[in-house]
């Protein structure tokens, strides 16, 4: 199943840490999520952006099992053993 990015549940510790400014904000989730799009937007490359998300989620315990370039069919991940 592919999920947008506005799909993805965001701790309030873990955007603070990212950005302190949001402290006090009531809409600390929404600008959190546009932040996150702008960054993603700057990579250059699709396999920097690929790349970018895949680890920034296997941290949080998130496996990947696809991924998708060109709009051609979605390809598995080679697990690295």
């Amino acid at each position: 199943m592919i999920t947008p990015v506005s799909g993805l549940r965001f701790s309030k510790a873990g955007v603070l840490k990212e950005f302190p400014d949001l402290k006090d904000d009531v809409e600390w989730k929404i600008k959190a999520l546009e932040r996150l799009k702008e960054h993603i937007k700057e990579l250059n490359s699709e396999k920097e952006k690929l790349e970018y998300v895949k680890n920034e989620l296997v941290k949080f315990g998130y496996e990947p099992l696809f991924f998708q370039r060109g709009g051609f069919r979605p390809q598995k991940f080679r697990r690295k053993i």
